[in-house]
């Protein structure tokens, strides 16, 4: 009888040191996605869109050749909605939906004249 006793309090401090660990491990994970998402947020860049912005397109279905374009364009942004897609309008004012992540930036060169 005596031994019975003692094996169900070792195992009822068992499964307290069990639920103490699994709850501080609980603790530790939570912090560890804590740091993972901060850290994330901070090499974020957010892209600054504009109106009437000239951008290029990333096709949906992209191969990887060597002689294929990587983008498609320019478009000019004409609608920025909520939802992180962007409006473009081609050179003959057809209008497509795109996502945020398939678009980049155009770059406008500033003439040598200005520069003299």
């Amino acid at each position: 009888m005596q031994r019975k006793k003692e094996q169900t309090i070792g195992r009822r401090n068992e499964q307290r040191t069990d639920k103490k660990l699994a709850i501080g491990q609980e603790e530790k994970m939570q912090r560890k996605k804590e740091q993972t998402i901060g850290r994330r947020n901070e090499q974020r860049t957010d892209k600054k869109l504009a109106i009437g912005q000239e951008v290029y397109v990333k096709p949906a279905k992209y191969y990887t050749q060597k002689t294929k374009e990587r983008y498609r364009g320019p478009f000019t942004i004409s609608k920025i909605n909520d939802d992180n897609t962007v409006e473009v309008e081609d050179i003959r004012k057809r209008k497509f939906k795109y996502h945020i992540n398939s678009l980049k930036l155009g770059f406008v060169a500033e003439s040598l004249s200005e520069e003299d």
